[in-house]
């Protein structure tokens, strides 16, 4: 199993007790471009809705191979089909040597 960061930050993995335990460099960055579209006005200011227009930097898709992205990101890769991508905060179960690595992302 690979993980790779896609966020364009540090990321950095504690154990339980907040140790750190291993720390992700920055190997790119998924970029998410929007179009504001207006879709009505309310006593004259104006909504808007976002979509998403673009991902830039998109990494391949490899077997074995994750990658940390933001969460806008991951969302918009989901919808796309992509299981390969995920943010902080998902909870996903990944194991390595051993260690069980829990909610390590």
């Amino acid at each position: 199993m690979n993980l790779i960061n896609f966020t364009g930050h540090k990321v950095t993995y504690c154990a339980w007790d907040g140790k750190p335990i291993h720390t992700y460099e920055p190997q790119g960055e998924v970029r998410i471009n929007t179009i504001k579209e207006k879709v009505t006005e309310l006593d004259t200011i104006p909504v808007f809705k976002h979509k998403t227009s673009v991902l830039k930097n998109l990494p391949p898709q490899m077997r074995g191979t994750y990658y940390i992205v933001s969460r806008l990101a991951a969302e918009n890769m989901k919808a796309m089909g992509r299981q390969d991508m995920y943010c902080l905060g998902t909870k996903v179960e990944l194991s390595k040597d051993n260690v069980g690595f829990k909610n390590l992302i």
